[in-house]
């Protein structure tokens, strides 16, 4: 019989957002640690992200495909904001993270996925490793919007949540600068503006996936990084400000 039929099921409820998954990767790995298969479905508009999570033992499987435990999951699935039964343990562990916020109290969005398990949420940039792509992010720095080497611009990033679903953040920026402004482009990915990001000489943005990702990298050029909370409220930067550490984030609001 195959290993993999021999050993315990994680089945993790979270199919979207982008940077939601990113931040739980580390929850997989401890399942994965424990000797848990790790069965991951993600929506189907974003199966692209199993090419460049750098976690090959996390099994990344469509929702709309068979896996272990669909029924159980597509119950949660129709009716997500609803507390229906979970467990941690055992030799079928079910955990819905996308509503971890309603099951643990005095918690906060994001860091009670970790909580929900008994993980300390820093754990988080350890465990998330990905994969670059340099033709594509070439291609779209070179060829599609016609950057230079050591051109001097401004990424701005006012867009947030996933695409077709998606919200822009109510700001501007006053600057002479060039700036290059992240859209959504028929065939890219967010991790095509990767080169975008790391060669931009500041960055402004909303809060959203790409800070998990500059968070790993060590080449940006940028020493200047200003971040508007999603929210539009300064109770919301408190939550953020414990996640993104590496990178000196200024917050601003409008």
């Amino acid at each position: 019989m195959n290993d993999l039929n021999n050993k315990p099921i994680c089945l993790i409820y979270q199919p979207l957002g982008i940077g939601d998954v990113f931040f739980c990767q580390g929850i997989g790995k401890h399942y994965l640690d424990r000797g848990y298969r790790v069965i991951w479905p993600l929506a189907s508009h974003v199966m692209y992200l199993k090419d460049y999570i750098d976690s090959p033992e996390v099994e990344f499987v469509d929702i709309l495909s068979d896996f272990p435990g669909k029924d159980k999951y597509m119950i949660q699935y129709n009716d997500p904001w609803a507390l229906h039964p979970m467990n941690t343990d055992g030799d079928f562990v079910f955990l819905s993270l996308s509503n971890a916020q309603y099951r643990v109290k005095d918690s906060s969005l994001m860091i009670s996925k970790y909580d929900l398990v008994g993980l300390d949420f820093r754990t988080w940039r350890d465990n998330f490793k990905f994969i670059r792509n340099t033709e594509r992010e070439n291609n779209l720095y070179y060829n599609i919007l016609g950057l230079k080497d050591d051109e001097s611009y401004v990424f701005l990033n006012k867009k947030y949540g996933t695409p077709p679903h998606y919200n822009e953040a109510p700001f501007n920026i006053d600057t002479d600068s060039k700036i290059i402004e992240m859209q959504f482009i028929p065939g890219d990915n967010l991790f095509d503006w990767l080169k975008v990001i790391e060669n931009a000489s500041m960055v402004v943005t909303v809060d959203t996936s790409y800070q998990y990702l500059m968070e790993k990298m060590d080449t940006l050029k940028a020493t200047d990084f200003y971040c508007y909370p999603r929210s539009g409220k300064e109770d919301w930067i408190p939550i953020i400000d414990k996640i993104f550490t590496k990178v000196n984030w200024n917050y601003f609001t409008t």
